[in-house]
């Protein structure tokens, strides 16, 4: 057998690129080359290795110097070849491949006359290739013969208009290509730009906003505020987001490469829209307050060879400038005789407002680039001619608004001092400047003598630059929407990682043409072998070494998104200390070392229920909530108003391409809801407009769900009007399933929130994506072995085509090759092979999914096959969640009951209705996020349990008549459901503020005990009802409140706390409460005596060898 290597380059520099000539480079008469053969790093899943060979030395030959064109000669003209680039190179046994990719000079051995090299694989030239790439670098192409020149990429650019919006919802938006375009979308997200966040405020009748200015409903409303007060939608209020599968096609195209993917709906030029991920839109514009807008159409003017400017004296000489024609003026925004009343009649650039015409500037505050350049004759002194020796000139744009006051906009100052010799002098003046609708700008000039003074102004030349990255208007509409400027600032290497690592792909070269990329889930493509039998090639004459995984092993795996700075996130962040959707795996290997996090650039898309707003309820308070769920982007800042970042992380949704109607009511004058996109201005810049003066009002009633799951939007109904919309089935975009319900108080101050329904899906990435993955190195039953195997060139061949997806059969078990370490190409030695066992379970030793739980705790399971139990093991209960505790009820089977001990469970509804508590209910997020302080489990010496747990809860009310129910940090209702023969003591130490009312910020503390029990199902408590107010310290005008935290429900033995305002103003509570519950003897049940010994103090009294001394 022969061993060859060749290589690949241009054979000249004039040759195309992609012409490349095959070198057979001459090797040593014997070589020896050894490759190592890697896939996936299994320490640090997020890494992909190459294949390489070690180095290879060749000899200065004549094939061999015409490849490196004599490279060790430091004098020669090198033309081709580059050390610092790769040359495809591919190492074959006679003429089948064994190792395919990329050729390294590393060194020259001068007086051996040998080069040495290295070939590596493929599969790390994406990254590399994107290395120092922003993904705004997506969106630049460079120009075809001309190499290092890019111009942008404009193919999804668009304009921001209403239209566009709403198009972008269904049909299609339309780019400035004229071409519709259905990967650019416009979510509805409130980024908390209006006074009060969205609610149903924004789907109010136009007719009934007119009303209640027109009826003078609340003193001062006009349609400048009452917009901003209801969240009326506009274009500028909202962010375009990009289709996530269009991205990764132009990013790789970009680089060089195409894909074929089932998985992500990619097949070269080909995306598919009938598969999960066509549904994922990334958020964009996330460096910024609004969406960036290149503002208007350029304009460029001129003006004479030479104007004399009128005599002047002081503060007298300000003149503006006159212009004589545009060479081009897009939007025919420069006048050039504008007939205004100023200084030398200049000719001015003018801001229209939106409602003129339907043209103009949205709002003001826009910046614009002006680029001017003019000669100024030298000034003389009108009275004997003589030249001005020292003199100033001020350039500035001198604006007048639209009310008639005026300002100077960026001036600055020239000085010359011309020694009575120049004629005349040259000006370059770029200014930055803010614009505003409604407004005439000059060019003006201003001198700076303290005699009468003559001058010339020549050649003047005004241009409007609109195109420079740092010139683009905030949510300018009718702008142009340009992609690039909108993109996060991400690099193109930390965007992949992030998208491989949370899919668990595998990417892949095609071993025939390395810029063929083949990239799925690790679980579909392995899935995708063919078993190969390695039995009979095992070399039995080496050791075969069977080990643990424990060296793939962490000890914890974080498997999260980053964190939000957005509303929700944020609170949930601060309250639990995690990530929302985050999932951590903790290993139970006491030899494992360092933790994995995995690297991410995107932060959950929580969304919550739209409130319900009525006109009071808008502006003081909400009622209720709908089932149109959005992403609050926004955040109460530190004065407690409603805002916007200036920047957040992206966040990815499920968009299904089709709006869902919705219908409903104004809560304050019954109308039908009659949703309106209108243009920005809409009334603001004359307060006297009304709705039905302005043209610029869009009906429409589809609107888009933008949701973290992937449930169907209807095209007649909305599909969150069921009871439980989310099912089993729906994939999620969170690492797991966290629950939907919020209780964000001094926010909403509503319960619920939760659009969902009580459904629990477990189709988040981790369960989709790492289990499997996850379960072949920390399974009890994972293995590894190290072993000798014979492989031939075909096996090799055959190894490298399929990647390491095929597992092979040794001695009646399945294995997974992990690498190939110092293979002898061509040789007649056995190669040691790492092995990783083949796990076809994918539940990480638990086989059980946790569901639902019982108001008493006990937690029920789904089974593999659907059907629901409480029995499982303690691997599916204290394995899965350290704060659960397993209760063994067969010691034959190891199965038993789980309880999760940490909160109350509800048996109520937000709107306060119950529910049977021997019925499971869905298992909420606290059972994974524990809210206790201590939680300490013990057995006393008379065999009885106790327990003492702290939990910290909140509360609120706004009446002294309504109980209101203690919840677990804004959950769910804090309740106790008192076993029979416990007692049950509690001691709450609440702490109050009066958040809304005449005497708003007083404070108070109060310390209250509750004891009751359960004495052989028959309900007691001891003291006062509702529990005995110990303690209390507060400020006057803080009305005490009422407690009730020892009533139990006879019905249910179940113990609620809840807690009563003083008076109508509007408190908040935060409430530290610690439970003891003791098992008593009851009075059907007698004391039972231990059969272990035990002290005076109750301690069992136990041998050296650990046994326990019994009683005789």
């Amino acid at each position: 057998m022969k061993v060859r290597l060749v290589a690949y380059r241009r054979e000249t520099t004039t040759d195309d690129l992609s012409n490349l000539t095959q070198f057979e480079l001459d090797l040593q008469s014997a070589p020896q080359i050894f490759a190592n053969y890697n896939w996936l790093d299994i320490k640090e899943p997020d890494k992909r290795k190459s294949s390489f060979s070690q180095t290879i030395k060749i000899p200065f030959t004549e094939r061999n110097n015409k490849f490196f064109e004599s490279w060790f000669d430091v004098n020669s003209d090198i033309l081709v070849f580059d050390a610092y680039k790769k040359f495809p190179a591919i190492i074959f046994v006679d003429s089948v491949p064994q190792l395919q990719g990329f050729l390294q000079l590393k060194s020259i051995y001068v007086n051996a006359r040998m080069y040495e090299v290295v070939v590596f694989g493929n599969s790390a030239d994406l990254f590399s290739d994107v290395k120092g790439k922003y993904l705004e670098d997506v969106f630049t192409t460079e120009l075809e013969g001309t190499p290092g020149t890019f111009v942008t990429d404009t193919s999804l650019d668009h304009t921001l208009t209403r239209e566009n919006v709403i198009n972008s919802w269904q049909n299609g938006l339309t780019t400035i290509n004229s071409v519709q375009d259905k990967d650019v979308m416009y979510p509805v997200i409130d980024y908390g730009h209006t006074t009060n966040p969205f609610s149903t405020g924004m789907f109010s009748s136009f007719s009934g906003l007119q009303d209640i200015i027109d009826d003078n409903v609340i003193t001062g409303f006009n349609w400048s505020n009452i917009t901003q007060l209801f969240g009326t939608l506009t274009p500028r209020l909202l962010k375009p987001a990009i289709r996530l599968q269009r991205l990764i096609y132009m990013l790789c195209s970009k680089a060089g490469y195409s894909i074929n993917s089932t998985f992500l709906g990619i097949n070269g030029d080909v995306l598919a829209d009938d598969v999960d991920f066509h549904k994922i839109f990334m958020t964009c514009a996330t460096e910024s307050t609004y969406v960036k807008t290149t503002p208007i159409e350029a304009f460029q003017a001129v003006g004479a060879a030479s104007q004399n400017i009128d005599s002047c004296t002081g503060e007298d000489c300000l003149t503006t400038i006159p212009f004589t024609s545009t060479n081009y003026n897009g939007a025919s925004y420069f006048i050039l005789n504008p007939g205004t009343d100023v200084p030398g009649n200049g000719s001015a650039f003018f801001i229209p407002n939106y409602g003129n015409n339907g043209e103009g500037l949205a709002f003001g505050n826009q910046v614009v680039l002006y680029d001017i350049s003019l000669s100024i004759g030298c000034p003389a002194n009108e009275n004997d001619g003589t030249p001005l020796n020292n003199w100033q000139v001020q350039l500035a744009i001198y604006t007048v608004y639209q009310n008639g006051t005026s300002a100077f906009l960026s001036p600055q100052t020239y000085a010359f001092n011309t020694n009575n010799t120049a004629s005349t002098v040259n000006i370059s003046y770029t200014p930055n400047v803010q614009t505003s609708p409604g407004s005439y700008n000059y060019l003006s000039i201003w001198f700076s003598a303290s005699s009468t003074t003559t001058f010339t102004v020549q050649n003047p030349e005004w241009t409007l630059v609109n195109n420079g990255s740092g010139f683009y208007s905030d949510g300018f509409e009718n702008g142009t929407v340009t992609m690039r400027a909108n993109m996060p600032k991400i690099t193109q290497v930390d965007f992949l990682k992030d998208i491989v690592t949370r899919y668990n792909l595998v990417v892949l070269n095609d071993p025939n043409n390395p810029t063929q990329l083949t990239i799925e889930p690790y679980q579909d493509y392995i899935a995708t072998g063919s078993t190969q039998y390695w039995t009979d090639k095992l070399d039995i004459s080496k050791e075969a070494v069977i080990k643990t995984t424990a060296e793939l092993q962490n000890r914890t795996l974080l498997l999260t998104d980053q964190e939000g700075n957005d509303m929700i996130n944020e609170r949930y962040q601060n309250t639990y200390n995690r990530v929302y959707g985050s999932i951590e795996v903790k290993n139970r290997n006491d030899f494992a070392q360092n933790d994995f996090k995995n690297s991410s650039v995107f932060s959950p898309f929580v969304v919550h229920g739209m409130p319900d707003a009525s006109i009071f309820g808008v502006l003081g308070g909400v009622s209720s909530w709908t089932k149109i769920p959005i992403h609050y982007a926004g955040y109460v800042n530190d004065n407690g108003e409603w805002s916007a970042r200036s920047s957040q992380k992206p966040s990815l949704f499920y968009y299904s391409g089709t709006p869902s109607t919705f219908a409903g009511y104004d809560g304050f004058n019954g109308v039908a809801w009659d949703w309106a996109l209108t243009q920005a201005d809409y009334g603001i810049t004359n307060f006297s407009w009304g709705y039905s003066d302005v043209s610029s009002i869009l009906g429409y009633q589809g609107f888009p769900l933008c949701l973290p799951y992937n449930i169907e939007s209807g095209d007649t109904t909305n599909p969150l009007d069921s009871d439980n919309p989310l099912l089993t089935t729906n994939n999620m975009l969170f690492w797991t399933w966290y629950s939907a319900t919020f209780y964000p108080s001094g926010f909403f101050g509503i319960w619920g929130g939760n659009v969902f329904g009580e459904n629990v899906t477990q189709n988040g990435y981790y369960n989709r994506f790492w289990r499997q993955y996850i379960n072949e190195v920390y399974d009890n039953e994972a293995r590894m072995m190290e072993c000798y195997v014979n492989l031939s060139p075909g096996d090799i061949f055959e190894f490298e085509a399929n990647a390491f997806k095929n597992p092979v059969y040794i001695k009646n078990t399945l294995w997974r090759v992990l690498k190939i370490q110092k293979h002898l190409i061509g040789g007649n030695e056995s190669t040691k092979v790492t092995l990783l066992k083949v796990l076809e379970k994918t539940n990480y030793d638990c086989y059980l999914s946790p569901t639902n739980f019982t108001p008493a705790g006990k937690i029920q399971y789904t089974a593999s096959d659907g059907s629901l139990t409480f029995t499982t093991t303690n691997t599916c209960c204290e394995d899965l969640n350290e704060n659960w505790t397993f209760e063994e009820t067969n010691a034959s089977t190891g199965e038993g009951n789980c309880w999760h001990n940490q909160d109350s469970v509800s048996i109520g509804g937000g709107d306060g209705t119950d529910v049977d508590p021997t019925v499971p209910q869905p298992m909420p997020i606290l059972p994974q996020l524990p809210n206790t302080q201590t939680n300490f489990i013990g057995v006393d010496g008379l065999n009885q349990k106790f327990q003492n747990i702290v939990y910290n809860l909140e509360s609120s009310t706004d009446d002294n008549s309504t109980p209101n129910y203690f919840t677990v940090m804004g959950s769910r209702p804090f309740v106790l459901q008192v076993p029979v023969n416990y007692l049950i003591t509690m001691r709450v130490e609440v702490t109050g503020e009066i958040v809304k009312g005449s005497n708003m910020g007083k404070v108070g503390f109060f310390e209250v005990y509750g004891i009751c029990k359960n004495n052989s199902g028959v309900l007691s408590h001891l003291g006062t009802t509702g529990g005995d107010l110990i303690r209390e310290q507060k400020d006057t005008g803080f009305a005490t409140p009422t407690f009730r935290v020892n009533v139990l429900e006879s019905s249910t033995n179940v113990l609620n706390l809840k807690i009563i305002g003083g008076d109508s103003q509007s408190y908040q509570f935060k409430a530290k409460v610690s439970v003891t519950a003791k098992q008593i003897r009851g009075n059907t049940k007698q004391l039972s005596i231990p059969d272990q010994a035990i002290y005076q103090n109750s301690d069992f009294i136990m041998y050296q060898n650990g046994g326990l001394l019994l009683w005789n």
